[in-house]
């Protein structure tokens, strides 16, 4: 019987340490990128600017995992952080301990997360659409005015200023390509406004989930365009 409650002890040390690693991962904060030894890749400067704001943190220590799909816990987190930075209160309504809580909260009252994505996922993947989608109505909630798309004989047009691309103009994806409505003018606005890019073949993609090294791309474009312009 006393080694069964030993081994019963060992097995709820061991499951509560795994429960707080799993609460911390959004607390693992450095404000310094060189930390990590997995974004040595064209994302490196976007990650750096990303975490020296303290928008994004690592998955671990030393760990940013580049390539991770974003989750919906992640992407309001993110959105929060960069509120608080950019002089909004988010209060902790819940006082949970969830490391993502309050700003799911707070993205939910605000109406930042699309009533198509409700009810909230933890773990739910944000697609390229759906991340547009966040992005239009995160800046909506800051009061940012984007430029809206025009639509000229039945092409949507955009240019290229990135100098990464040689293509000087393209058209937008063919409305084939974006497989829900509620998504298109969001794509097109944040392509017009040079946050979201689409790939060389000009397509979008939008069933594609966006990684963490993406994102940390469109909030680097979107700091310096709108956010924090110095």
């Amino acid at each position: 019987m006393i080694h069964r409650h030993r081994l019963f002890r060992v097995f709820l040390i061991s499951v509560s340490a795994l429960l707080l690693c799993s609460a911390n991962i959004g607390a693992l904060a450095h404000s310094d990128a060189s930390y990590f030894t997995d974004i040595n890749g064209w994302y490196r400067p976007a990650i750096e600017y990303n975490v020296s704001l303290g928008i994004f943190h690592g998955i671990s220590e030393d760990t940013f995992l580049p390539d991770q799909p974003m989750t919906q816990a992640m992407l309001v987190t993110v959105l929060g952080r960069i509120a608080e930075n950019y002089g909004k209160i988010i209060e902790d309504v819940q006082r949970s301990d969830r490391w993502y809580a309050k700003y799911a909260t707070w993205a939910t009252i605000e109406e930042i997360i699309p009533y198509q994505e409700l009810p909230f996922s933890q773990n739910g993947v944000i697609t390229r659409e759906v991340f547009a989608a966040y992005l239009c109505n995160f800046m909506d909630y800051l009061e940012i005015k984007l430029v809206e798309f025009r639509e000229n004989g039945g092409l949507y047009h955009y240019t290229w200023n990135d100098p990464s691309y040689s293509v000087p103009l393209m058209d937008f994806p063919p409305k084939e390509e974006i497989p829900t409505l509620w998504t298109e003018t969001a794509i097109f606005s944040v392509m017009l406004n040079n946050v979201m890019l689409g790939y060389a073949d000009n397509t979008f993609r939008p069933h594609k989930p966006i990684t963490r090294a993406e994102a940390c791309q469109v909030f680097l474009r979107t700091g310096q365009n709108f956010l924090f312009v110095t």
